[in-house]
This record gives C-alpha cells, structure tokens and sequence, in this order.
C-alpha cells in the first residue's frame, strides 16, 4: 500500500515538474501540498514536519526526473539513488502519517456510504471547494497556493489529513 501511495505522491509532483521545469516552483508546490494535507493549518504535526524536512530529496529526485527526460544519461544513477532516499523517508514517516488510513479513506470512496459521505462533505464545504477550484487557475503562477489548495482539496474529499 505505502509503496503505491509514493508512486501516485510521486506522479503527481513529477507531473507539475513537467509543467513547471523549475525546482524552486515544485519545492513550492510540495510544501503548499503538506500544509494544505494538515488538520491543522497553523501548527504542523510530527507528519507535516517529517514531510517538509523530505523536501529536499523530493526536489533532488524530481530534478533528476526532468534531466533524464532532456536526455542526460547520467541522471539516471542520481534518479535511482535519490528516489532510494525519497522511499526510505516516506517509510520513516510511517508511523507519523499512518498512510494505511488514507488507502482506507479512498476506497471508502467506492463504497455507496463513502459516496454519500462524499457529497455531504461537497455541500458542507461548497463555498471552500468553488473557492479552491478557482484558486487552481494560478497555479502558472503561485506553485505554494496551487499546492495548498490541492491538499485540500485532497483532505476535504478524503476526509483525511495528516498531523
């Protein structure tokens, strides 16, 4: 589970790097992304501390990612060990994320249950979600709030968040 969990993480970063080609704007988006996934916005937790202080690997690995895409050979070896050390991070920080429970909280989606719960938590929040959509046309431009708003928006359709 951990293991998929870090591909989609990963994709997902790997995708605004596409977009961006900048590692200063993905180091943004990142740490917009983690303070966005907390339950607490104004004090991060033991999960969103671990995850900030990952930002470095996570910035290194995207960056080799988009030199192996423009066709340097060597970024391949640096791609490899630093995506060893992006994994070995999201595994230390296990036990302070308690990732099974965001597995958990997607497939609770596909239960009807889940898709009620869903749609409650659309019209509790509805002026959050049509605030969030729209804050996602900056994201050619503000990478920190575009993260932001996509850890929300993550945590509030999840119903899940870390500390």
């Amino acid at each position: 589970m951990q293991a998929r969990l870090l591909c989609v993480w990963m994709l997902g970063l790997v995708c605004v790097a596409g977009k961006t080609q900048s590692s200063p704007q993905i180091g943004a988006f990142y740490t917009g992304l983690v303070q966005g996934l907390q339950l607490n916005s104004t004090n991060a937790g033991p999960c969103a501390e671990a995850l900030i202080a990952a930002e470095n690997d996570v910035n290194a690995f995207v960056s080799d990612f988009l030199q192996m895409v423009s066709g340097d050979e060597k970024a391949v070896t640096y791609f490899l060990l630093d995506g060893k050390d992006v994994l070995g991070d999201f595994q230390a920080s296990g036990a302070l994320c308690n990732w099974p429970s965001l597995g958990t909280a997607a497939q609770a989606l596909t239960t009807s249950a889940g898709q009620a719960t869903l749609v409650m938590s659309f019209s509790v929040n509805l002026g959050v979600f049509l605030l969030d959509f729209q804050q996602l046309g900056v994201c050619g431009s503000q990478w920190n709030s575009c993260g932001f708003t996509v850890g929300e928006l993550l945590r509030m359709t999840l119903s899940w968040g870390i500390n």
